[in-house]
C-alpha cells in the first residue's frame, strides 16, 4: 500500500522518508534527514497543526514528553505527523522510527492520554514523567498520563512490560490490567498479562507490591521478591482453562491464582520471567501451548498444532538472536515432533 505523504512537508523530505521506509539512506541523505528533524524541535507545535487550541496544546504537551524521556536501544528520530493524524481513528499518533520499525504514540480518551505499543518482534524501552524505566515485550500496549505531584501515578497493561519504578513519597504507582491492580513503591517487577491469554503474571524482582485480584472479590495478596503470581484472566476462563491450569500453575479449586517461586536458569542466576528484555526467548518447564504463544509473538507466525498431545509436551530453553527454524530444531532434540512452515503459519505434528 502507497504511504500518503502530508502534502505540506518538503518535497525533498517526503522523498526522503519515503525512501528510508524501504531502503537505506546515504551518508549525506541520511544528514540532511537529521537536520530536519533537529529542525523540529524548534518548531512550534501550533504551526504544524490544522486543529483547534485545545489539539495545539496538546500536541506540545506530548511532543516534548517525547523528546525529553522517550528512550529505545536503537537511535530514535521522531517524526511529526500532520493533517494525516486526522485518518487515524480520530488520534493524534506521532510515529517514531528506530532502526526501520514503527511504533506509536497516541493521543487518547480519558483516563489515558498517551500509549506506547509495541509490535511482533519488538521490544522498547521508554521512560516514563516520573522517571520510571519500563521495557515494553512485543505486541504490547501500554497507557499513561503526565501525572500531577503528589497523585497516584496509574498505567494500564494489554501485554507484557518490566518496570523498574521510581520511588515517590505519597505518589502510589499502580499498574492496571485486566485480572489485576499492582500497587508498587520503588519496586523492579514483570506484568504479563496479554488480552488473549488464559492467565496473566506478575513477577517481583526486588521491592515489595499489594496485588488487588480483580476475579477473586478484589482480593490482596503480596509477594516478596524472587515470587511469582499467576491469575486466571477472566472468569471467562475459570472453567475451562482451570483444568489445564492447576497442574501447571497450581491452582486450586478455592482460588484462581497461584505464588510460586520465580523461574531461575542455574547458569547465569537469570529469571526465565525476564528473560525477553535481554532480547531472549526463554523458557522454563512450560508446555509447548504455552511455548507458541511465544512464537507467534515473537517471530509473528501462527502456531498450528495438528496433534492435542504435543501441546502438553514440556520444554526447558533459552535463545538469543536465533532463527525460528533453529528454535524448533533445538525442541525436537527434546521430544519427536515434526514441523513445517508455510508463509506465516507454524504447522506442528506428531
Amino acid at each position: 500500500m502507497k504511504k500518503e505523504m502530508p502534502d505540506h512537508l518538503p518535497e525533498n523530505i517526503q522523498a526522503l522518508l519515503m525512501k528510508q521506509s524501504s531502503t537505506s539512506l546515504l551518508a549525506e541523505e541520511q544528514q540532511q534527514l537529521d537536520d530536519w528533524y533537529e529542525s523540529l524541535a524548534f518548531m512550534p507545535a501550533g504551526n504544524l497543526l490544522d486543529g483547534g487550541e485545545r489539539e495545539t496544546v496538546e500536541q506540545e504537551m506530548i511532543w516534548a514528553e517525547v523528546r525529553a524521556r522517550m528512550s529505545v536501544t536503537a537511535s530514535v528520530k521522531v517524526v511529526k505527523m500532520f493533517r494525516w493524524w486526522k485518518k487515524v481513528a480520530a488520534a493524534v499518533v506521532i510515529a517514531a522510527i528506530a532502526g526501520g520499525t514503527w511504533y506509536t504514540i497516541g493521543l487518547l480518551n480519558r483516563p489515558y492520554k498517551l500509549q506506547l505499543a509495541t509490535s511482533t518482534g519488538n521490544v522498547r524501552q521508554l521512560t516514563l514523567p516520573d522517571g520510571s524505566r519500563v521495557w515494553l515485550n512485543a505486541s504490547s500496549r501500554l497507557q499513561y498520563n503526565n501525572w500531577q505531584p503528589g497523585k497516584s501515578r496509574e498505567v494500564m497493561l494489554d501485554g507484557e512490560a518490566f518496570f523498574d519504578v521510581a520511588q515517590r513519597a505519597g505518589e502510589p504507582f499502580i499498574i492496571h490490567t485486566t485480572a489485576m491492580d499492582i500497587n508498587v513503591l520503588g519496586t523492579s517487577l514483570n506484568v504479563k498479562a496479554y488480552a488473549s491469554d488464559a492467565t496473566a503474571e506478575a513477577t517481583l524482582v526486588t521491592g515489595k507490591v499489594a496485588i488487588v485480584l480483580k476475579n477473586e472479590k478484589n482480593r490482596t495478596v503480596q509477594l516478596a521478591p524472587s515470587q511469582k503470581l499467576v491469575t486466571l484472566s477472566s472468569p471467562e476462563h475459570r472453567e475451562v482453562e482451570k483444568i489445564k491450569s492447576v497442574k501447571q500453575h497450581n491452582i486450586t479449586d478455592t482460588a484462581n491464582y497461584s505464588i510460586a517461586p520465580a523461574r531461575m536458569f542455574t547458569a547465569d542466576s537469570s529469571y526465565a520471567e525476564v528473560a525477553w528484555k535481554e532480547h531472549r526467548l526463554a523458557f522454563f518447564d512450560q508446555p509447548f501451548e504455552t511455548i507458541a504463544q511465544q512464537l507467534q509473538r515473537w517471530y509473528g507466525v501462527n502456531v498450528v498444532f495438528n496433534n492435542e498431545a504435543i501441546k502438553t509436551i514440556r520444554f526447558t530453553g533459552t535463545f538469543r538472536d536465533e532463527s525460528l527454524s533453529r528454535v524448533i530444531m533445538a525442541l525436537q532434540l527434546s521430544a519427536p515432533f515434526n514441523y513445517h512452515i508455510s508463509n506465516d503459519t507454524l504447522m506442528i505434528d506428531k
